[in-house]
């Protein structure tokens, strides 16, 4: 698939999910989908009017950080339809754009293999699973990935500074940009602002956030009707993904008799009345499908698997990661293995 095909085919998810109207019944779902819509519309402006100005492709000043999770792949689809709305569509209406530019692009997706830039900053030792996930993806959208040796995030991105020869002296929309899919239920990120410099201690560039005000629910719904392959970590009970040394599935989705039940459980847990699948209608209605079976919730690991030890010792029962929407709870699964 050429990188102009690519970016029609983000750009045709985000304009398919825009449209979700009347076909929703379930007031719970349309009231996340709507939600969910005015966060898009309102991303995709920051990525037309702020952004992409000043920092994209052609300008080779851009990179998206991409570790294969759910909230920087619902960026990356956000960011490469913009990429189509921006420049092709643009041309088409003759919005201002100058010929030249929009020949460059097209030469780029036609005589030369274009790919759009990304960086993986790892920091410790993952599951195979994610690896062979961002691996797979990042040929899917036509990503130039660089990774990163494991160490330190701000070693990591002084690694990659260099790699690009991003020269860090430059005033502010002179900087390089790198895409983050942050938000603001992350550490941290609370205060944090849609486009910011890196504080003086840090490689310099700026962090360009356009997801910050998106949550759990507004993530998981428009991921699961775009489609789109995703980790499959997510299916196993796994609801934030890091190491494999600190990074478990979350205990609100543990499938015990105390909260099919009702019941408080001991552990902290939540009730059955919280551990229902949200996103029925984005499933039996995904993008550019005609199945209306819903998802499956069953994944099994073979036994050939890296990752067999880590996923396997724990034998008890977990719904998948979207059945979770409290994002105070997302990150429960970040703890030290035992």
């Amino acid at each position: 698939m050429t990188t102009a095909a690519i970016l029609k085919h983000c750009y045709d998810i985000t304009e398919s999910y825009l449209k979700i109207d009347d076909r929703v019944t379930n007031n719970s779902t349309i009231s996340i989908i709507k939600e969910t819509q005015d966060l898009l519309i309102s991303t995709k402006q920051i990525f037309l009017n702020e952004i992409l100005p000043y920092w994209n492709p052609i300008k080779d000043n851009i990179s998206i950080s991409y570790n294969g999770g759910k909230d920087c792949q619902v960026l990356l689809i956000i960011y490469l339809a913009c990429l189509y709305e921006y420049f092709y569509m643009a041309a088409l209406n003759f919005n201002n754009l100058k010929l030249d530019t929009m020949n460059t692009f097209n030469n780029m997706n036609t005589t030369v293999k274009f790919a759009l830039k990304a960086v993986y900053l790892r920091q410790e030792n993952t599951f195979q699973i994610i690896n062979e996930f961002i691996e797979e993806s990042s040929k899917k959208y036509g990503l130039s990935l660089y990774k990163s040796n494991i160490g330190s995030m701000e070693n990591s991105l002084k690694e990659y500074m260099i790699h690009e020869k991003w020269d860090c002296n430059y005033n502010t929309k002179q900087k390089a940009g790198i895409i983050i899919g942050i938000r603001r239920s992350d550490p941290y990120a609370l205060n944090l602002k849609y486009i910011q410099q890196t504080d003086k201690n840090w490689p310099q560039f700026m962090r360009l956030q356009p997801l910050l005000d998106w949550k759990l629910r507004n993530v998981w719904s428009f991921l699961i009707y775009s489609n789109e392959p995703i980790c499959k970590l997510y299916e196993l009970g796994f609801t934030s993904l890091g190491g494999v040394n600190n990074t478990v599935r979350n205990l609100y989705l543990k499938k015990t008799k105390c909260n099919q039940n009702g019941d408080k459980c001991k552990d902290g847990t939540s009730t059955s009345s919280h551990l229902w699948n949200h996103f029925q209608w984005e499933f039996q209605h995904r993008f550019g499908s005609h199945n209306k079976d819903d998802h499956s919730e069953d994944m099994t690991i073979e036994d050939n698997s890296i990752d067999h030890e880590y996923l396997c010792n724990d034998t008890e029962s977990y719904y998948p990661g979207w059945f979770l929407i409290d994002d105070e709870k997302e990150r429960a699964g970040r703890t030290k293995r035992k």
